[in-house]
């Protein structure tokens, strides 16, 4: 992906929005109720969550990791590779 692209969305915009408006409910009420919610809802939320990261900072500079759920990169720079530069 270069600097200027937009990443391709594979959450739907208002699923996306749902799911991470139950998991900051959630949070508010009680950080460990976060945790227990679904496991697709999570998935979900943190997979918009690192979309939304990439649309709103896109680049390839930096790589954002969230185990088991997704991967994103964004911000403007150096290509990020693997291993030590």
């Amino acid at each position: 992906m270069t600097t200027g692209s937009v990443p391709r969305r594979r959450v739907p915009v208002v699923e996306g929005h749902a799911a991470l408006l139950s998991w900051a409910r959630a949070h508010e009420e009680d950080p460990a109720a976060a945790a227990a919610l679904p496991r697709p809802t999570r998935a979900t939320a943190v997979r918009f969550a690192l979309e939304e990261l990439a649309t709103r900072v896109p680049g390839n500079s930096v790589e954002v990791r969230v185990p088991p759920f997704g991967v994103a990169q964004c911000l403007p720079g150096p290509r990020h590779t693997r291993g030590t530069p």
